[in-house]
Order: C-alpha cells, then sequence, then structure tokens
C-alpha cells in the first residue's frame, strides 16, 4: 500500500478565481482565470498591477488553471505583494500556428486594457487593475508567449519573468536537427509517425485551447521535435525548418520570411523589449539553459537594462512546481525585482 499524499501546503493554495471570457473565436469561448489578493494589508490601494502568466506544455497542449503546471511560488508572491494573478487560454498549434497564438496574446492584452476592469466592477469586487503596471511570465512554452507579449502586445508589459522559457533559440540544433535516438525528458523515443500524422491533419475549424496534462499531445510535441517539424508548425510554413538547416548558420535568420519572424524571439529584441528576470536550471533536459542565455546575451546586445539570470545549480524542467520561493535559493530575489519594476 502506498503512502497517502502528503496534505497540501497552506501557503500554495488559492481561492477559487474570478473567471471570464476575453474572446470569442468561431463557436470556441477564450477563458481567463483572474486572482486577486485577499489579505487586507496586502492591498494597499483599489487599484493594483497585474502579472499576466502564460502556461506550458510545448504550445499543444496543458491548460490555465493553477493547480496544474503553474509556478505556484510566483503566484503565491505576487498575490502577497498585491498584485492580481491572470491566467489565460490560448490556441495550441495544430491545425493553427504561433501567429494565431500571437493574435491570442494581443488579444488578451487588449481585453485587460478595455474589458477586465468592467468585469471586475460587475463580479462585485472594489479591487481594479492598474493596466499601466503590467508584467508577464511564463514557463517553458508559456514562455515563448511571454516573449510574444514584451514585443507585440499592448499595453506594453513592463517586465518578463521567464521561467525555463522555450524557443529562446529557434536555430540551435533542438529544434533544427533531426534525432535518432532518445532526446526528450523523461520519454522514450517516438517510433510510429502514423501516430501524429493526424494532429498536422486536423480540420481548420478546431480550436483546442485545454488538455488534461496526461494528453497524448505531449508525445506529439516530442514527436514534432524528433522529426524537426515543430518550426514548420509553429510558422504553418511546411519545409521552412529543412531549408533553414541547409543554410549555413549565418545566412539562417535572413532565411526566414519576414510574415513569421516575430515568432523566433532572440531575433526581435530592440531597445523596447521589457526588462527580463530569466530563471532556469542547468540540467534543464527538456529546454536547454542555453535557450535563456541566449535570450540574456540579446537583451545584453539591446542595451536593456535591469536584465537578470537565475540559474539553479541541478535543476531540471518544472524544478520549481510546488515550491515556495524560499525553497529554491534565489527565487526570494523575483518579487523585489518586479515590484521595483512595477512602480
Amino acid at each position: 500500500m502506498s503512502a497517502p499524499a502528503p496534505p497540501p501546503n497552506p501557503n500554495l493554495v488559492f481561492p477559487p478565481p474570478l473567471e471570464f471570457i476575453y474572446q470569442r473565436l468561431g463557436n470556441t469561448d477564450y477563458p481567463v482565470e483572474v486572482y486577486l489578493p485577499t489579505s487586507p494589508s496586502a492591498v494597499k490601494s483599489p487599484v493594483i498591477p497585474a502579472l499576466i502568466y502564460f502556461h506550458g506544455g510545448g504550445l499543444v497542449m496543458g491548460n490555465r488553471h493553477i493547480n496544474t503546471w503553474f509556478p505556484k511560488w510566483l503566484a503565491a508572491d505576487a498575490l502577497k505583494a498585491g498584485m492580481a494573478v491572470i491566467s489565460p487560454s490560448y490556441t495550441f498549434l495544430s491545425p493553427h500556428s504561433g501567429l494565431d497564438v500571437l493574435e491570442d496574446i494581443k488579444s488578451c492584452f487588449s481585453w485587460i486594457s478595455n474589458s477586465l476592469n468592467s468585469e471586475l466592477l460587475t463580479s462585485g469586487t472594489r479591487l481594479q487593475v492598474d493596466t499601466s503596471r503590467l508584467a508577464v511570465s511564463g514557463s517553458s512554452a508559456g514562455g515563448w508567449c511571454a516573449y510574444m507579449a514584451g514585443s507585440s502586445a499592448l499595453p506594453k508589459p513592463r517586465a518578463i519573468i521567464s521561467i525555463y522559457g522555450m524557443a529562446g533559440d529557434l536555430l540551435s540544433p533542438m529544434y533544427l536537427e533531426p534525432k535518432t535516438k532518445p532526446f526528450f525528458w523523461l520519454t522514450p523515443f517516438m517510433l510510429n509517425d502514423e501516430d501524429f500524422i493526424p494532429y498536422l491533419n486536423t480540420p481548420s475549424t478546431t480550436r483546442l485551447i485545454s488538455t488534461s496534462l496526461d494528453s497524448p499531445r505531449l508525445d506529439y510535441y516530442t514527436w514534432l521535435q524528433q522529426k524537426a517539424l515543430f518550426i514548420d508548425v509553429l510558422t504553418g510554413i511546411p519545409g521552412l525548418n529543412a531549408k533553414l538547416l541547409s543554410l549555413p548558420s549565418y545566412s539562417r535568420p535572413s532565411a526566414i520570411p519576414d510574415s513569421v519572424k516575430a515568432m523566433f524571439p532572440n531575433l526581435n529584441i530592440t531597445s523596447s523589449f521589457p526588462p527580463t528576470f530569466f530563471i532556469h536550471g542547468t540540467d534543464d533536459e527538456a529546454v536547454p539553459i542555453e535557450e535563456s542565455r541566449t535570450m540574456l546575451e540579446a537583451c545584453f546586445q539591446a542595451n536593456i537594462e535591469g536584465c537578470k539570470m537565475l540559474e539553479v545549480p541541478g535543476g531540471n524542467h518544472d524544478f520549481d512546481y510546488e515550491k515556495e520561493s524560499k525553497d529554491v535559493e534565489g527565487l526570494e530575489e523575483v518579487l523585489p525585482w518586479l515590484i521595483e519594476k512595477l512602480k
């Protein structure tokens, strides 16, 4: 008989969120969960800053709920500091592309700017969100979403917290090169292409925005990486990965079509990109730490002030789930940094 599960950490238990719809596309409603601080001592003013968080899942799966793949330490710290925490759903790849995800991100920020506060009033809370004091975060694939928000969303977030953010360098071997042996964290090599081809042929009318954490779509993401098809699916351009791989590395950035260049985060960092706090484990087997290091270097090259990076020794993917910030050395630096950026 297995031992009983330990009781939940009371510091990582959250009240039910408010839930709203930030957009409707076709017959699909896109929910967003809004968590509000409940401690009177945390709320110095009825107008509060907000942290928007995008969940992970390889851009092909996952969900917005705080009790799934969510850095609870970050939500707990933000709420204790008097911030709202906002967790939106977004469109998954196949049949749609990263351009659709980007439009979701922009739509969500627009809804926050134009509609959230009226929705909050209707819900009965006295709190309002200061839309001039927004920050954005994401874990893994959600890090890519956070980068997209930093470069394209309005109102522009004032800070980014990237937690082992994915796709910091889409021109690296991780994405460009086909794999011939097991390579992905806790995942066997995918041998049967027939199991995954149907995902590529999903009808365009399908919009998937939420899955369970045991969805077979996680294996689909691994298969895309195995076959070096992720860039094709992200951009919606079949054959782009093979074309880029055939070129010398110095020629690849200029070979990316302008219509999808926004999908490549480190190639789009300018001086207006928000200051970013990168958090990454040194032993990450799903998203190599070099992706965050590449983004940090691009930020330095663009003369963006206030960027930081926390490299967690021995940290693998998801090292921070079910942890408090005090449990991982360096995580307690994140909240003071964020507060300073949102002054």
